[in-house]
């Protein structure tokens, strides 16, 4: 159950009130919502009712946050960690803060304050666009209950992008009737370079080169990195976002994946048997039903060269 309600939020530093606004309150996540510590989404507003941006704790002035309870994490400190990993790998991560919360004077416990993975001015920006062009924030998940996502199919293949079938929520723009078009396009770019991808590895072997111009590579070197040294259980399979940018006014665009985001169950958090041991290889125990697959990485069970950065599992 979600609410959607109008609330206050008053933020205090050394003991001082610092700020005094309204907000648009809502449960986040799926099963996070079933803990009795709740995690939310808040958007500011004014007194009317407009949303607004404001600078909360040091952080970029914005619209958007999510309170995180941390409610999986004991640690408190799994998700921070792959922020700040995937920032020094040159992508942007959400900004963040841990804070106490209080709820009508009742304590709440230790909370993580982050920037909601949103397009925006600090946030996610795109590099080109022109009226012509429709630029995308996605995300992979398990959204079967949901009316308002988009499907990729495809043959239950490894060599391809999406083995069988993969959901998507858009972030930006939005899943609307009026959007319908621009969906449409980004549902057959998609299967169109898994196709191309799978038929370059199916005719040259797994060290064929990519579509020209199609894949920002690095930034799924990064991602496979995290995924590998993290072992995060949800890794290739869900909760991983995805920017689809024009390039250049000829309609060129590039696929990225980040940023990162919801790493609860990862570093052995589980009691899932796989992922709760430092051995053996994430995307080999995934890749019967995981997105991304990279072939030549299983050709030795020990190293894996990847854009000049080894990772090495003994």
């Amino acid at each position: 159950m979600c609410i959607r309600d109008r609330v206050k939020i008053k933020t205090y530093e050394d003991g001082k009130l610092v700020n005094n606004f309204h907000a648009g309150i809502e449960y986040h996540g799926q099963s996070s919502k079933l803990h009795p510590k709740k995690s939310y989404d808040f958007e500011l507003r004014d007194e009317s009712g407009n949303e607004i941006k404001k600078a909360l704790f040091g952080m970029q002035a914005g619209d958007d946050f999510v309170l995180n309870s941390l409610a999986y994490d004991g640690s408190y400190i799994r998700n921070t960690l792959v922020f700040e990993c995937w920032k020094k790998m040159g992508h942007w991560s959400p900004d963040y803060r841990y804070l106490n919360l209080y709820i009508d004077e009742e304590y709440q416990g230790l909370y993580l304050l982050c920037e909601k993975i949103k397009v925006d001015e600090g946030r996610v920006n795109f590099e080109y666009s022109d009226s012509t062009q429709t630029n995308f924030l996605f995300k992979l998940g398990r959204y079967w209950y949901n009316k308002k996502v988009f499907w990729v199919y495809q043959p239950d293949d490894p060599a391809y992008l999406a083995g069988g079938m993969a959901c998507f929520k858009s972030i930006y723009p939005k899943q609307k009737k009026r959007n319908r078009d621009k969906f449409e396009l980004l549902m057959e770019h998609l299967t169109t370079l898994g196709y191309e991808l799978a038929q370059k590895e199916n005719q040259f072997g797994p060290n064929a080169d990519l579509p020209d111009g199609s894949i920002e590579l690095q930034s799924f070197i990064d991602y496979f990195l995290i995924s590998e040294l993290t072992k995060n259980p949800d890794a290739y399979l869900a909760n991983i976002y995805f920017i689809l940018q024009s390039i250049n006014s000829d309609g060129k665009r590039l696929l990225s994946v980040g940023p990162q985001w919801d790493y609860d169950l990862a570093f052995g958090n589980t009691q899932k048997q796989f992922f709760n041991t430092a051995s053996g290889w994430n995307y080999i125990h995934q890749s019967q039903t995981c997105l991304l697959y990279t072939s030549d990485a299983a050709d030795d069970s020990l190293r894996v060269d990847l854009g000049g950065r080894r990772i090495i599992k003994k």
